[in-house]
């Protein structure tokens, strides 16, 4: 079954089964004049919610479409353990990249980083444009892959900011996946961290070019020890998929059981 946004300033209050409703205009334009569905098809509306609703058209004219709804079912929620990524800006592609693959990676939280050697120095060089695009990719991944509640994307913010933000939350844990010469490999810290069992693990991962000696000084003032991911040097992108898979096994998020 196809799938579709409803933006949800534009839905009744509550949506339940056998309600009739218009569809919003920007769903309107891709069920109708995109994919050319017409009276009787079915198709899911998700909304950021929790819930997937099965609706079916009922009218459909030159400007407007109604649709009724037949069920709905809950959507995948994140595991207990919530997964969250702080990721060092990268070039346009990359950061949108991965945007996309945290959402269907359950990512719950997504915090880009300014840093030294990020695309983006200063919160500025995000413009409002570039951002309201990241949060429609967020939209359109989530839609792809059905999950339950959109991934919170938080405006950009200096390392040692995020880092003194963390310091302070005693139920957040961080992993920092660190290209240099480790103390210990990724798995053994995560196994150690994940004995807590923290509300929420955050994966820490730089841009082209990592972290600047100072930063990984920086990080480790913070009690946040290095881990490295093995001898290869990995792209942004691919540390990110990466780190955010393991964290996801480990915690139990590929079963839906937490560990």
């Amino acid at each position: 079954m196809r799938r579709f946004w409803l933006e949800s300033n534009e839905l009744p209050n509550s949506l339940n089964v056998g309600d009739e409703f218009e569809l919003p205009s920007s769903t309107f334009h891709h069920v109708v004049h995109v994919t050319r569905l017409g009276v009787g098809d079915t198709f899911e509306g998700i909304n950021g919610s929790e819930t997937g609703y099965a609706l079916k058209l009922t009218k459909v004219n030159k400007k407007s479409a109604t649709a009724v709804v037949v069920s709905t079912r809950a959507l995948p929620k994140p595991g207990l353990t919530h997964l969250n990524l702080a990721f060092a800006v990268s070039k346009w592609d990359v950061t949108e990249s991965v945007l996309e693959k945290s959402v269907e990676l359950g990512v719950a939280i997504f915090q880009p980083l300014l840093t030294t050697n990020s695309f983006a120095k200063r919160p500025n060089d995000i413009s409002d444009g570039r951002f309201e695009r990241w949060q429609r990719i967020v939209q359109s991944a989530t839609v792809q892959s059905a999950r339950g509640g959109l991934m919170e994307l938080l405006r950009p913010k200096p390392l040692k900011e995020y880092l003194s933000a963390i310091h302070r939350d005693s139920a957040s844990a961080c992993l920092f996946a660190y290209e240099g010469v480790c103390p210990q490999d990724l798995r053994t810290t995560l196994v150690e961290l994940v004995k807590a069992k923290p509300a929420n693990v955050w994966a820490l991962v730089g841009s082209e070019g990592g972290f600047s000696e100072d930063e990984v000084e920086l990080i480790q003032s913070y009690k946040i020890v290095p881990a490295t991911m093995g001898p290869q040097i990995l792209r942004a992108e691919t540390a990110c998929m990466a780190i955010l898979s393991v964290i996801k096994y480990e915690t139990g998020g590929m079963t839906g059981i937490q560990r």
